[in-house]
């Protein structure tokens, strides 16, 4: 164990002067000083756990860095400050630094910083290994307990933005899809992204190391030889595999799922290539704690999401067992760094956990949440750790939320929590949070437009409440994540679906049997109202908007009965929120038949990311498998890639690519006037215009392998 672990750990109690009825006076007593470079990655936060407003911290990562006017102090231990600005908390410790300075200005300097936040948040700082510890030996130890009404809800923390270089996104003439993003300047990481030089591709279908850069001329629609990367060579020592990946300009980001057996657990990797020529050349790399959940990007600022769950074994080791010895510290708290060798705990001011835990029984996960430079991936500009679970995300230009999903066993029903954070460059300042009845279904269930944040959600009340029957909301709060608004029971024996929110107005799907498309007026927050309510047979699992008057919606089809038969198209007129319509309907559906089986399947309709929707090219494209098995019981698979357009008020097919590998396909994007539909061992281009076949190869796929 380090020395600076040793003395945190040692510090029998928070010096009077670092009481909170102390700090004005320090603050304006002490002058703000500078920092070197750092050598090594240490973790670095605020604290003042004494105080009555939570104080949060995050862990950055070596820079040059000015402390600025505003700083945080340690909490519970006489240790240095580390610096934050605009009143976020954050900041570095330079060891070489810290050998040069004297107790005393040490101390004066500690003295100096504080920070408040919001009073709405409810968590706290543990101050010392030992605290967290104890609240993740507790936590183990009360595996299987239901949480109570008062579970914690959660909450991410902030830090102060690094120095980071400018974006060096390219100028590109050419015409290139991306994955579709809900929120305007905000990107997402998808499994295919693609330039003017050519198409980043794995498969969903596979579950492997290597991802593939396929050069492309749009000249001809013809492809050049394509380039494997391996990415375990990058994390040795490792089992590894590919998740998701970014474009941003010439710097490809690839998110890759690591294991490194006892020491670390499950950790989530960015591997950063530089592709200015095309082929990746791998640039830099973080680790970070826990198991992927989402990201999200702006700009070259990435927001990575995961969650990291206890380690079961901990529940039977003694309490006279040393836990804090080196041996079981990535076992048990989160880390990042650089590379797993590189990395290192982060520190216990920065791990918060929720107000008067210690009452109270827990079974708890750590989300790690880290804002990333991926021009200098290794150096995060901020990284903390809270306790819960996170699901679902939703970023706005301004502002990140995540949603936790707690069961009220006292009252046995569902509600989720969800905290409002601030993002800018990287640093991510929580701001408020609150709670609404029910589940969010997933991020398009959730909004923010002028000042408020809508979320419909699905109930469901169990006991003598309740049924236990479901029934739908749609609430709206403001930014403090009071609720304002809110329209209760809708739809009751039916689940949501799908959701659009657009402008003052959200759309919400709910089903049991037939598909009922709800129109809500959201003009005025604290009084939203239902406008309309139109019926049709099956369900849209995804609805997007097409134009001012109309609303594509991609999904499941269904006969009265509500026995799924296939999928649709459907565009609804909304061009009237009191008379909602469907202007014309498309179905694919499996013929019926006693003695074969026959169906029609989209990975579309549960994955959107497999859409490809461009209302200002006129395309909607998406694969489609067919299984069948006849009489004597053979069965055949077919699968292709099927492009629509919206012509005349009526869904019309442009054309479609036949699936020739083993493998079916699940993306494509479109590069000028080419289509590019890719697959697990196949890449196929065509013309837009008629879906002609231009150009065909195939890859060797002897390193993937199937999902279990």
């Amino acid at each position: 164990m380090s020395d600076k672990i040793k003395k945190v750990l040692e510090t029998p109690e928070v010096p009077d002067r670092l009481k909170p009825e102390n700090i004005t006076e320090l603050l304006d007593a002490v002058p703000v000083r500078k920092r070197s470079r750092i050598k090594t990655v240490t973790a670095w936060c605020t604290a003042a756990a004494a105080c009555l407003v939570i104080t949060v911290g995050a862990v950055k990562f070596g820079s040059d860095k000015m402390i600025s006017e505003q700083t945080a102090i340690m909490s519970a231990a006489d240790s240095k400050p580390f610096g934050i600005t605009n009143g976020i908390s954050s900041g570095v410790k330079d060891e070489s630094a810290d050998e040069a300075v004297s107790e005393e200005s040490d101390s004066a300097s500690a003295d100096k910083y504080t920070l408040q936040i919001p009073e709405t948040l409810a968590f706290e700082q543990l101050g010392s290994y030992e605290r967290v510890y104890e609240f993740y030996r507790k936590g183990i130890r009360s595996y299987g307990d239901i949480i109570g009404e008062d579970d914690d809800e959660l909450m991410i923390n902030s830090a102060d933005a690094a120095e980071r270089n400018e974006s060096t996104v390219s100028e590109e003439a050419s015409d290139i899809s991306d994955t579709y993003s809900q929120a305007e300047g905000i990107s997402e990481a998808d499994v295919i992204k693609a330039n003017k030089k050519g198409v980043y591709y794995f498969s969903t279908h596979v579950y492997g190391k290597t991802f593939r850069y396929v050069p492309f001329d749009s000249r001809n629609g013809r492809f050049g030889e394509p380039e494997e990367t391996d990415i375990s060579s990058y994390i040795p020592d490792a089992e590894s595999g590919i998740r998701e990946m970014y474009l941003s300009g010439d710097i490809l980001s690839v998110i890759v799922y690591a294991y490194s057996g006892e020491d670390y657990a499950y950790s989530t990797a960015v591997l950063t290539f530089d592709v200015s020529d095309g082929s990746p050349e791998f640039a830099g790399s973080y680790i970070q704690s826990g198991v992927y959940i989402s990201s999200r990007m702006k700009d070259n600022i990435m927001y990575l999401v995961t969650n990291q769950h206890p380690d079961y074994s901990f529940r039977f080791i003694s309490d006279d067992e040393d836990i804090t010895d080196e041996k079981y510290m990535k076992r048990v708290l989160p880390f990042c760094g650089e590379s797993f060798e590189n990395s290192e705990c982060l520190d216990p001011s920065c791990i918060l956990v929720p107000k008067g835990w210690d009452d109270r029984k827990y079974f708890e996960s750590f989300v790690n949440v880290s804002g990333i430079d991926v021009t200098s991936p290794s150096v995060p500009v901020s990284v903390v750790s809270v306790a819960g679970n996170t699901e679902e995300i939703y970023c706005s230009q301004e502002n990140i939320y995540l949603t936790e999903i707690n069961y009220n066993s006292e009252n046995e029903y569902y509600e989720t929590g969800i905290t409002r954070f601030s993002a800018d460059s990287g640093t991510v300042s929580p701001q408020a949070s609150g709670r609404i009845n029910g589940r969010v279904l997933n991020q398009f269930s959730m909004d923010e437009y002028k000042g408020h944040f809508r979320v419909a959600t699905t109930s469901f009340v169990y006991g003598d409440r309740g049924s236990g029957w479901p029934s739908n909301n749609v609430f709206v709060l403001d930014m403090d994540m009071n609720t304002v608004g809110s329209i209760t029971g809708i739809a009751e024996k039916e689940t949501i679906k799908s959701v659009n929110f657009q402008g003052d107005t959200g759309y919400v799907v709910t089903y049991e049997r037939t598909d009922p498309l709800f129109a809500v007026n959201l003009s005025d927050p604290e009084n939203p109202f239902i406008t309309d309510e139109f019926k049709i047979n099956g369900f849209s699992t995804f609805m997007r908007k097409w134009s001012d008057d109309l609303l594509l919606g991609f999904g499941v089809d269904a006969d009265e009965d509500g026995i799924e038969t296939g999928i649709k198209l459907t565009m609804f007129d909304v061009s009237d929120d009191s008379e909602l319509n469907a202007v014309t309907t498309y179905s694919m559906n499996a013929e019926k038949s006693r003695r074969s089986y026959h169906s029609v399947y989209s990975d579309a309709v549960h994955d959107r990311k497999a859409l490809l929707i461009s209302p200002e090219r006129n395309i909607i494209g998406f694969p489609v498998v067919e299984a069948i098995r006849d009489e004597d019981n053979n069965p055949e698979t077919k699968s292709a890639y099927i492009l629509f357009r919206f012509e005349d008020g009526q869904f019309k097919e442009t054309g479609q690519i036949k699936a020739e590998g083993m493998y079916p396909f699940d993306r494509a994007v479109y590069i000028d006037d080419y289509i590019c539909m890719f697959g697990g061992d196949t890449a196929v281009c065509a013309e837009i215009s008629e879906m002609k076949e231009t150009d065909r190869i195939y890859f060797e796929t002897n390193d993937i392998y199937l999902w279990d």
